[in-house]
């Protein structure tokens, strides 16, 4: 049988599908109706839910610190995604926790806040997370 990857035909020693390379022409063996791909995504999906399930852990909720630990953390790590508008700022820092997990600096006027959480979160989502604690 000619293997359309290589053009030539498999060694007569080893048996169908086991030259470690797929048989098909689009690089996927087919189960029944299925790609092999499919069987992962159980698998992929239990993997994300226990990332998931881990980065809850790390997610804290906002409190306050004061200025010499602001100022602390501002240099004792390279801040990103500065944003200031009026008399608020915030800053992530780079350095992530875990998975997409970052130590995240606001400023509402002068009171300051330290949380750790998604480093997605917009500077209004930071800044409603710390004024909701504010109570």
């Amino acid at each position: 049988m000619t293997n359309p990857l290589y053009g030539r035909s498999k060694p007569r020693h080893l048996p169908e599908g086991d030259l470690g390379v797929s048989d098909s022409a689009f690089g996927q063996d087919a189960i029944g109706d299925q790609p092999a791909s499919a069987s992962l995504t159980a698998e992929e999906s239990a993997h994300e839910e226990a990332r998931r399930a881990i980065e809850k852990e790390f997610i804290q909720q906002p409190r306050r610190i004061n200025a010499s630990e602001w100022n602390e953390l501002l240099l004792s790590a390279s801040p990103m995604q500065r944003v200031g508008r009026g008399r608020t700022e915030s800053f992530k820092l780079q350095e992530m926790v875990f998975g997409n997990i970052s130590v995240i600096l606001c400023r509402d006027e002068w009171r300051f806040w330290r949380l750790q959480d998604h480093v997605s979160l917009s500077h209004g989502q930071v800044l409603a997370l710390c004024r909701g604690c504010q109570s």
